[in-house]
């Protein structure tokens, strides 16, 4: 009788070859073996698998079949899994040959081995998972890990630089994906509904309730600020109060009337012609500059300071506003210089908190441009930044958070878990009690930074320790509100697909900021999650029986009556038609195709969907393959636009609140 074999098995997806291949890995296949003799493993992959890798030839297959055995999984087997998974219920499986690699585990366990598929396929990890066989799937990220952990020498550091580098290439690859979306555009899309221009400066906006809003008693000085800019707006002041601004009266009208052209601003950003925008804010800023220095001429030392402050916020808000341009036209070095400009005014206009927006937006522009080591030194720059600026003490470490946040994961995406780690560590050993509140707020805001960037999955793991946090400090009136941020994730985790993502193993990190203490009431808001998560999963209540007939408004249920937030925008593969994408709560994602007369620019985010009271249309089940990539409920075809459906373009909240 022979010995059963007792090596743990590892099974590789397409990817990790197609992985090693773009890295051009020195000898990978002849390390793999030699990997797999020293730790004494066992390496597979399905014939079906291997077929998509073309490139292997040659020399690379012979030393590839030195050590990985291609096994051939016949349709029989195949079809087993597939019907297996039907009978648990699951209507969203990988693609066939993905499959084959699970019909190879099935084959290779035993009672005395371990089973691990190599893979960064969400649906075929969920695949793995539901059919509870005993094995694993293993994150590409986590398997060179492994490798570089217990390999000695030479061997170890192979390991190590090619996961650095098969990080690398995956996040490059997420963060320039324009078939999703424009890195460039999805950022001034955040930047449009998450900051305030209001007031004296530009602000992250706050997502605090009210009640934790500590009210500010404003001295003489800032009354008078706040006085000065009513006048800006046209607001009515009283007698007293146009008394005290008199002296500034004509340097006052001069803003005001540059205001106007902000509105003239508006309407060509609208038409997406950002040319003439950008023409329109250098103008303006040439205008209110010359103004700064002339009015210094003619004021009492006093009257001069104050006015100062307010010009230069102004002129902070024209610069940021052309920054906002300059990102959405991809043009990325003007941008940062835009930035500094607009710190640097709002420095002299003594706007510490706009000070500190800034130079968060210029982190995320390191990012979403691959400079990985400049994000983190501005995430540095940012913690000091927030340690001595004057804020208010719970806004303080708020911010201090939020640049611990960012600078560990973007320490951790380049391979720097070591740091990342450690960082979060000390940073725990700071934290009180009174602390909770700000690190869940810290978590929230960092949320939308990386689920604005494309990174679903990190989302939702700080919107999960946010939660945790929330239920820690007896925060039960926001538990529905980081649910609906935990759901928007999980529905932009859905867009992707099973796109490769290098963050699946990042939530590691991310739990180590809290330890939850009330276990029971997370997993009782868990199952509320989970019943919004199925819903992605449930056939569609409602179908049109007779394609030939159009369903008629008033016939549809009434959840399709409903604004419908578009996520995503592509072109038909079959006709002419557009594929609007559009998310609700109640429903999930559901797609609207129409033939569209004109181009919808900038993100989907942009736009709101909704179907008018005259409109007739058909409801078709989804195509297999929308199913299966964007977990899409149902199609309903629009015949005519103007009949049928309402396209409302969303205006950026700032640019309403600097007019008249």
């Amino acid at each position: 009788m022979s010995t059963p074999d007792t090596r743990p098995v590892f099974i590789f997806d397409a990817n990790f070859f197609i992985g090693l291949k773009e890295i051009k890995a020195e000898s990978p296949y002849t390390n793999l073996a030699l990997a797999k003799k020293k730790l004494n493993l066992r390496f597979f992959v399905s014939a079906q698998v291997f077929n998509e890798c073309p490139f292997i030839v040659g020399t690379n297959f012979r030393d590839f079949s030195k050590g990985i055995e291609i096994v051939m999984v016949k349709d029989k087997e195949l079809n087993q899994v597939k019907d297996e998974l039907l009978r648990r219920g699951v209507k969203l499986m990988a693609q066939d040959p993905d499959l084959s690699l699970v019909a190879l585990g099935i084959k290779l366990k035993t009672p005395d081995n371990e089973v691990y598929i190599v893979s960064d396929d969400f649906k075929l990890s969920q695949n793995i998972e539901n059919l509870n066989k005993d094995m694993k799937c293993l994150t590409l990220p986590s398997f060179l890990q492994m490798m570089g952990q217990n390999l000695k020498g030479i061997y170890q550091k192979y390991w190590k630089l090619v996961r650095k580098k098969i990080l690398k290439l995956n996040l490059d690859y997420m963060i320039s994906r324009s078939d999703i979306y424009a890195p460039q555009a999805k950022i001034a899309w955040f930047i449009e509904n998450s900051i305030d221009i209001a007031g004296m400066g530009v602000n992250l906006r706050e997502s605090m309730d009210e009640s934790e809003k500590e009210n500010e008693k404003l001295d003489s000085e800032r009354k008078l600020i706040k006085i000065c800019f009513n006048f800006i707006q046209n607001r009515k002041l009283s007698k007293e109060e146009f008394k005290l601004i008199k002296p500034f009266e004509k340097s006052l009208l001069k803003i005001r009337k540059e205001r106007k052209n902000l509105q003239l601003a508006q309407d060509s950003l609208m038409k997406n012609d950002f040319k003439t925008t950008l023409k329109i804010l250098r103008r303006t800023n040439e205008i209110l500059n010359r103004n700064f220095q002339l009015m210094g001429t003619k004021l009492q030392e006093k009257d001069y300071q104050l006015l100062e402050q307010i010009f230069a916020s102004e002129i902070s808000k024209v610069v940021f506003l052309r920054c906002f341009v300059l990102i959405a036209s991809n043009k990325f070095i003007s941008a940062l210089d835009a930035l500094d400009q607009t710190a640097l005014f709002a420095t002299v206009a003594r706007l510490p908190e706009t000070v500190l927006a800034i130079n968060y937006l210029k982190a995320l522009l390191y990012i979403l441009n691959s400079y990985y080591n400049k994000a983190i030194d501005q995430f540095r720059f940012n913690f000091r930044l927030a340690s001595h600026l004057q804020v208010r003490p719970n806004i303080a470490e708020i911010l201090r958070l939020k640049a611990v946040i960012g600078n560990c994961i973007t320490n951790y995406l380049i391979d720097q878990q070591h740091e990342a780690f450690e960082l979060v560590s000390d940073t725990k050993k700071t934290l009180t009690k009174k602390s909770i509140p700000n690190l869940m707020q810290a978590l929230l805001d960092s949320g939308e930074y990386f689920l604005a960037m494309g990174f679903p999955e990190i989302a939702s793991n700080l919107y999960s320790e946010a939660l945790e946090c929330a239920i820690d400090s007896g925060k039960k009136w926001k538990y529905s509100f980081i649910l609906g941020k935990m759901k928007e994730a999980y529905m932009a985790s859905a867009l992707i697909g099973t796109e490769t993502r290098p963050s699946a193993d990042i939530s590691v990190l991310i739990d180590k900021f809290h330890d939850l203490q009330d276990v029971d009431t997370y997993n009782e808001l868990m199952v509320k999650l989970a019943q919004f998560t199925n819903k992605f999963y449930e056939p569609f209540p409602f179908y049109t029986k007779d394609k030939r007939k159009k369903t008629a408004f008033s016939q549809l249920p009434h959840e399709l009556k409903n604004e419908w937030q578009c996520v995503k925008i592509e072109e038909s593969q079959k006709n002419d038609e557009t594929i609007l994408i559009g998310f609700n709560e109640s429903v999930g994602l559901v797609a609207f195709s129409v033939l569209l007369d004109r181009t919808l620019e900038g993100v989907p985010e942009n736009y709101i969907i909704q179907l008018k009271p005259t409109a007739k249309v058909v409801i078709e089940k989804p195509s297999e393959s929308d199913l299966t990539s964007f977990l899409i409920r149902a199609t309903i075809k629009i015949y005519k636009e103007e009949r049928d459906l309402s396209i409302i373009r969303k205006i950026p909240i700032f640019f309403k609140q600097l007019h008249n």
